[in-house]
């Protein structure tokens, strides 16, 4: 193993002690329209994945300013996770959509916009 690559897997057990929350990554399984164009999704939950999360404002005053982000949140997560675009996220009580996946030298940075559910 070379330096360079020892220090890399430093780095990733080291990112992997700052998750200090946990979510359910919801994979989706089928995804089905009815006759009426209703849509039907069906997910596998994959409960206590250690995460890095934080909540973002949706805008922000940055040098006089307004800038507005793309994402209600981000997560981190092990490189070791599979994630999809496809699939959905819960921490901390609120659901999310995948809107980008960046792959880091140590981690998983997913961008996250929040689900609205109805009733």
């Amino acid at each position: 193993m070379t330096l360079l690559s020892s220090q890399i897997e430093m780095m990733k057990r080291t990112a992997q002690l700052t998750f200090t929350d946990t979510c359910t990554i919801h994979t989706l399984t089928t995804n089905t329209s009815s006759s009426l164009g209703e849509e039907t999704k069906t997910f596998t939950d994959t409960a206590n994945v250690p995460c890095g999360f934080v909540e973002t404002s949706t805008t922000k005053n940055f040098r006089g300013e307004v800038v507005s982000f793309d994402c209600d949140a981000i997560v981190r997560l092990s490189l070791t996770r599979d994630i999809d675009l496809s699939d959905e996220i819960t921490c901390r009580n609120s659901r999310y959509k995948i809107s980008g996946i960046n792959q880091g030298r140590t981690v998983n940075i997913v961008k996250l916009k929040r689900v609205v559910l109805n009733g």
